[in-house]
């Protein structure tokens, strides 16, 4: 998933076709079938995202900061150039990420 942040009061999710490949498997391993999928943020992917993500196109998502306020970062984020953590898994998401 990417984030953007330029925006001050909301941010931007841009959400991958892999997403709905791992939601999927998550059906399979269930042995249900969902047609939409919550994902992150208050975000659910409905039938309409779906089918953008089943032809390989990204799709995208607006929310405002406060749906973050008790989110958790599920892995260390990593800058892939200098090999520095920006933020470590099991930390809060804060609205203050967007200065890093």
């Amino acid at each position: 998933m990417g984030v953007d942040v330029s925006n001050a009061s909301e941010f931007t999710l841009t959400i991958p076709p892999t997403v709905l490949e791992r939601e999927r498997h998550r059906d399979r391993q269930t042995r249900g079938r969902r047609e939409t999928y919550p994902v992150f943020a208050g975000v659910t992917l409905s039938k309409a995202m779906v089918a953008d993500l089943e032809q390989g196109k990204p799709v995208t998502a607006k929310r405002q900061d406060v749906r973050l306020e008790s989110a958790l970062f599920a892995a260390d984020v990593v800058d892939l150039e200098t090999a520095k953590v920006l933020f470590e898994a099991n930390d809060l998401v804060r609205p203050t990420f967007q200065s890093v």
